[in-house]
């Protein structure tokens, strides 16, 4: 059939169309009719979305082409009809890129559904086949006996398919459903018309099923079966233009029209995407008169009038659609779009769906966003991403997104869900074609079920997720005001406060007065300088239901917060009306705590807060800090020790252990629990404890920041080393009150500011002050030592007889009221009434935690109850008698005009005595140095500069170059007199021997009557810290002495030695003695030079005095080689007694018969009488197991090159005084010679 042939060759000579976007044409394929005469093609023109198909038809007659109608949209299928008389054309629509696609790959939609048209083959007639509205053909096959059409296709909509599958449909437009599924074109009737194949399952098998019982069967595609839906197609390859074609074509100027139709189309969508109606309805006008251009120039154009028309009525639906009906399907878009997306991160991910919306979020924005190709692109990438994860009827949120993502007990488990649309529910379902949406309208219980998970995911604590839920709740029951309620509370806690207050509004409207005012009355409490309308709404609740606990509850809180006595009153209100209610407890113990500063009442409520709620571990917290007030350590320790050690990981709980144990003596536990502590903290926090900035000097703090590292590290253990005061026990007992300042600070001083305000500065620096007094709670009690510093800084200040005055506030003046007027005196009487009504009863005064001791305390009025807040404010002066500068005065028992809160410290000790006020100028809660008063002409020079020196702010600093670090050791033990001596010796290991000697007195303390028994428990320590602070160097010991009978006597000790092996040089030296029967303790210390004794030179170790030298029986702690050295630590000897000295000489040079010859020389001085001499009556020394008399200058030999000596001397003729032993030793052989001396005392 060469006729054939040459039609194909003219058919693929289409003339090419020229359009602006990159156009072609092609022809996909062409059909034979039965009898071979004719021969129907389909040509594209365009390319991409603006394309048009035309049928041509070519007969074996003419051999020539005749166009038989044009198209919108790309080529579809194409069927002869079996009588040969008539085509059946499957019309694609136009399509459009769906929102957001390219975030998932890409996807396109159909702007109208597509359309089966039956043409006649003369031209005279084209009608639709007819299909029910809501079938969408895909792909068709005719049958073989023409009056059945076999459809690939969906019912409803592009994004909410219901039914898929393959549907057989008569002439008349009957369809019926015969296989339901994810079917996939091609497909093709058998030659008996019996069953139709097309493929499934993403293509990777085929199914053959019967047209009559609908029975399937699939099978694995193994081979290609491209040739399914083909037969009796022709293809054919493109040529060169052919000219004969070319002159009756006005198909660029179609193709014009129908890129401006579907460019103005897909504008409107995208601005009903972006929430812009208003562009929306003006795009889809425009893209309506396009299409009817095309409309009416059909017949010019070749067009299909009808298809045109479709593009119109599609415009004017959406011109005309409401906004529910547009949003809604605009959702189905964003759910349709949002399944793709999923699909996209778990081919990602291996198979892993995202766990929420943040974790796709963030992965699209990584995907696509950030590789946009300039900032441009970039930020219109990311409001297409925030448009596709929220729904188009939501106009008044803008959260992350508005769906519920895997949300449980939902009927079909749908991966997305919407409730935004009011009656209904949109679910998006994945599915093997990239997922679907589904319509619904939720019954009640759905919504309950919804509002159930709601409050779950309160309880998990899970905002986020509850919001989402009950916004959706609300839109499904916009008159239910509870949903509105719930809300409410939860952009409350949200921090989204405009919000909450409408969703409460709301509710109001709807009727739910009582909780409605108790959420606006929360609201209003998160706000400090609205409080007072949050008391108001507080109180409306309640008078629409006087049993609404909560907001009494409330109420109390608030009252707290605002600092009002009403609150206690309040909370035990609450009580009356719950009985039970543990928030109450709290609250009044809290109020005792930090309010009225009853610590001892504080310490009973928070008791009983626990006993209804014992893990709470905060509350736990806040009775340590009561106990730490009342100074019950006891407690403490039997109580929270127990909690902290059974919880973990209340770390909040350790400082106070550490604390209270610091109190009972426990170094090692107290440091224990510090060091566990701050190993837990964040490492911002856990700085605050390690810097050393405010403790200190400059030259100190300039060495520590130019080191960095593992230096810094050093440095810092070099700088606590130098610190510590007590060397001989493990801890370090000013690191450890370090920490404790360090979280004082944080824990009363950062409330305002963080980590603290000035007041923590100064508390670091100087620890606790002696006093201490606020403008809520005036401090009466003075010692004399407080009272000194305040009258020398009033007379600095004031000048005159400033002794008439008694300054219960700062003496520094503070801002104050500028007169005293009638409103003065009508407060005066108002608080003098208060005052009277509010004194306390009996046996509730409140607890003083100010220290104060036996003849230092002065107090006004030691039998007076402490005064109620401001109630010190019932003074007025005549107005020469007042102190002062314009508007700033200091406050006295005779007046307080103070305006601003104040607190005054005073350290008797830093600086010589010094006062430090604070006070909170601008009420936040922050306190700072109090301001010098402004000199607005009225001041003298002197009084300005005198008020410049003592600014609190300048004698903090004065007092801190003086003074970088203050801390005064406490020791509550009394003191323990003992006596001590040092000698040191050759070590080993190219070390020295130190040995420190103890001498404890035995006095009749110790002396147990009821026993017959003298017991003396002591433990001795001994410390010492290099010089470069790096190395430090104990020991201790714990011995008993006991003897039947009374062996207390004056001058009797019980001797003692601690012997430390290190390195030669200069050390600072501690030693402590603890009598641990009569509970006392001693400390001496001391700088020591340790000599070193090499080898390369004639050398003399120190001279040991001692009360005793023998024969060693056995090897005791005083032993030294053969002899027993006992000491004499208090190198005091009684008149006839003789003294023995010990000493060791090294390096004797031998000669050449391996013997060494040296001389040693005793001569004695007078301390008292300088330059006289003593005389030492006879001399002796052990040896060879005898005592021998020796003379004051002797010659000895030995054969050892160290040798170990001790000589006896009796000073008969002394009289009782000091006395300087010198020992001079000459090495006959090298000719070296040394001396050392030894000081000691003969008594009387």
């Amino acid at each position: 059939m060469q006729w054939v042939k040459n039609v194909l060759i003219s058919a693929s000579c289409i003339v090419t169309i020229q359009y602006p976007v990159a156009s072609a044409y092609g022809a996909s394929f062409a059909v034979r009719s039965a009898d071979g005469g004719h021969l129907a093609y389909v040509v594209r023109r365009g390319e991409g979305a603006v394309s048009m198909s035309e049928i041509w038809l070519a007969t074996e007659r003419d051999d020539g082409h005749r166009k038989l109608g044009t198209y919108p949209g790309e080529p579809g299928s194409l069927h002869f009809a079996p009588g040969g008389n008539e085509l059946i054309y499957l019309e694609r629509s136009l399509r459009r890129e769906a929102w957001g696609s390219y975030f998932y790959g890409g996807r396109s939609l159909p702007i109208a559904r597509n359309q089966i048209w039956r043409l006649s083959l003369d031209g005279a007639g084209v009608e639709p086949w007819p299909l029910p509205g809501d079938l969408q053909p895909l792909e068709i096959a005719l049958s073989p006996g023409g009056r059945s059409l076999a459809i690939v296709g969906y019912r409803g909509r592009e994004l909410a398919r219901v039914d898929r599958g393959v549907w057989i449909s008569n002439e008349r437009g009957d369809v019926r459903l015969l296989f339901a599924g994810d079917v996939r074109g091609p497909i093709e009737w058998s030659a008996e018309g019996k069953t139709v194949l097309c493929r499934i399952e993403d293509g990777a098998k085929s199914i053959r099923v019967h047209v009559d019982t609908g029975d399937a069967v699939r099978k694995d595609i193994k081979k290609d079966i491209s040739t399914i839906g083909k037969r009796g197609r022709e293809s054919f390859a493109h040529t060169r233009t052919s000219p004969a074609m070319r002159g009756a074509d006005n198909a660029d100027k179609a193709l014009g029209l129908i890129g401006a139709g579907l460019d103005l189309y897909i504008r409107g969508r995208n601005a009903l995407q972006r929430g812009n109606e208003a562009r929306a309805e003006k795009m889809f006008e425009q893209a309506g008169s396009a299409f009817r251009k095309l409309h009416d120039g059909s017949a010019k154009y070749g067009l299909s009038r009808r298809s045109c028309a479709r593009y119109i009525e599609v415009c004017e639906d959406w011109i005309d659609a409401d906004t529910r009906n547009a949003d809604r399907r605009n959702c189905r878009e964003r759910l349709s779009g949002m399944l793709r997306l999923i699909e996209g991160f778990k081919r990602a991910r291996n198979g892993t769906e995202p766990a929420d919306f943040q974790e796709l979020h963030r992965w699209a924005t990584r995907s696509v966003v950030a590789n946009a190709r300039d900032g441009s692109e970039r930020k219109d990438r990311k409001t297409i991403l925030k448009v596709l994860f929220s729904c188009p009827a939501n106009r008044d949120y803008a959260f992350l997104s508005d769906y519920l993502y895997r949300h449980e007990g939902l009927p079909g488990a749908p991966t997305l869900a919407c409730f935004w649309h009011r009656g209904e529910r949109i679910d998006g379902v994945t599915d093997r074609a990239g997922g679907h949406t589904t319509v619904s309208r939720p019954p009640a219980a759905q919504v309950d079920s919804l509002a159930s998970s709601g409050r779950r995911a309160i309880d998990a604590d899970d905002l986020d997720r509850a919001r989402l839920i009950f916004r959706n709740v609300a839109r499904q029951l916009p008159r239910d005001p509870e949903a509105y309620i719930k809300l409410g509370h939860i952009l409350l806690k949200l921090k989204r406060f405009e919000e909450s207050k409408g969703a409460f509004h709301r509710a109001l409207t709807l009727g739910s007065k009582a909780l409605a005012h108790h959420g606006l009355g929360m609201l209003y409490a998160t706000w400090p300088m609205q409080r007072h309308f949050a008391i108001h709404h507080f109180t409306e609740a309640l008078i629409r239901n006087q049993d609404f606990v909560d907001a009494r509850y409330q109420m109390a809180r608030v009252r707290y917060a605002m600092k009002q006595r009403d609150a206690e009153l309040e909370a035990k209100r609450v009580l009356t009306m719950d009985p039970g209610h543990a928030g109450a407890y709290l609250l009044i113990a809290d109020y005792y705590l930090n309010l009225s500063w009853e610590f001892e009442k504080a310490v009973v409520w928070y008791t009983k807060y626990l006993a209804l709620r014992p893990e709470d571990a905060e509350a736990q917290r806040r009775l340590g800090v009561a106990y730490l007030k009342v100074r019950d350590y006891s407690r403490i320790m039997d109580h929270l020790l127990d909690f902290v050690r059974k919880h973990p990981a209340a770390v909040e709980l350790m400082p106070i252990v550490a604390i209270s144990a610091i109190e009972q003596d426990k170094p090692d536990m107290a440091m224990a629990f510090f060091k566990d502590y701050i190993a837990k903290l964040a490492p911002e926090v856990r700085q605050l404890y390690e810097d050393i900035a405010l403790i200190a000097s400059s030259e100190e703090l300039g060495a520590y920041n130019d080191a960095t590292g593992v230096n810094r590290r050093t440095y810092l253990n070099r700088f606590w080393n130098g610190k510590d005061p007590d060397l001989s026990t493990p801890v370090n007992e000013r690191l450890l009150e370090h920490y404790r300042r360090v979280w004082h600070a944080l824990t009363d001083f950062s409330k305002g500011k963080q980590p603290w305000d000035a007041r923590g500065d100064v508390y670091i620096r100087f620890g606790e002050p002696d006093h201490r007094s606020r403008s809520d709670d005036p401090n009466f009690r003075q010692s004399l030592k407080v009272q000194r510093v305040k009258e020398r800084l009033a007379y600095n200040i004031y000048r005159g007889d400033v002794r008439a005055h008694t300054f219960v506030g700062p003496v520094y003046p503070v801002r104050s009221l500028k007169q005293l007027d009638g409103a003065w005196y009508e407060l005066r009487d108002i608080e003098m009434a208060n005052a009277s009504a509010s004194a306390p009863e009996p046996g509730d005064a409140g607890m003083d935690d100010h220290e104060h001791t036996g003849d230092d305390c002065a107090q006004c009025n030691s039998t007076a109850p402490p005064a109620p807040i401001d109630s010190v404010r019932i003074g007025i002066l005549p107005l020469d008698e007042r102190l002062g500068f314009g508007d700033y005065h200091p406050v006295t028992s005779g007046e307080d005009r103070s305006t601003v809160p104040w607190e005054t410290w005073i350290y008797t000790d830093a600086g010589g005595g010094i006062e430090i006020t604070f006070t909170d100028e601008i009420g936040s809660g922050t306190y700072d140095y109090a301001p010098v008063p402004p000199n607005q002409g009225d001041l003298s020079i002197g009084e300005t500069a005198a008020l410049s020196r003592h600014a609190p702010h300048s004698v903090y600093r004065r007092a801190a170059r003086a003074t970088p670090d203050f801390f005064a050791p406490r020791h509550d033990l009394p003191p323990l007199d003992f006596h001590y001596s040092l000698a040191d010796f050759r070590g080993e290991y190219d070390r020295s021997l130190l040995e420190i000697y103890y001498g404890v007195p035995i006095l009749p303390g110790h002396y147990l009557p009821e026993e017959d028994v003298t017991r003396q428990v002591l433990t001795h320590h001994a410390a010492l810290i290099s010089s470069s602070q790096d190395t430090v160097y104990r020991k201790s010991h714990e011995m008993t002495y006991e003897a039947t009978g009374n062996r207390a006597g004056e001058g009797l000790l019980t001797p003692d030695v601690l012997k430390l092996n290190l390195a030669p040089g200069s050390y600072r030296l501690e030693v402590k003695a603890q009598d641990r029967v009569r509970g006392r303790m001693g400390i001496y210390q001391q700088q020591v030079e340790v000599d070193p004794y090499g080898e390369e030179r004639l050398q003399i170790s120190d001279l040991e005095l001692a009360w005793r030298v023998g024969a060693a029986k056995t090897y005791g702690k005083f032993a030294k080689g053969d002899l027993n050295v006992v000491p004499m630590p208090s190198r005091t000897y009684k008149k006839g007694q003789s003294v023995f000295v010990y000493y060791e000489i090294y390096n004797l040079e031998k000669d050449l018969f391996g013997q060494t010859n040296y001389t040693v020389s005793y001569a004695i001085t007078s301390g008292d009488t300088p330059g006289q001499g003593g005389n030492i009556s006879r001399l002796f020394r052990w040896g060879t197991g005898r005592r021998e008399e020796l003379a004051v200058t002797y010659e000895q030999q030995g054969a050892l090159a160290q040798e170990e000596e001790y000589v006896e001397l009796t000073l008969d003729e002394q009289v009782p005084g000091r006395y300087a032993l010198k020992v001079s030793i000459n090495d006959r052989n090298s000719g070296e010679a040394v001396e050392k001396d030894v000081a000691f005392v003969i008594s009387r």
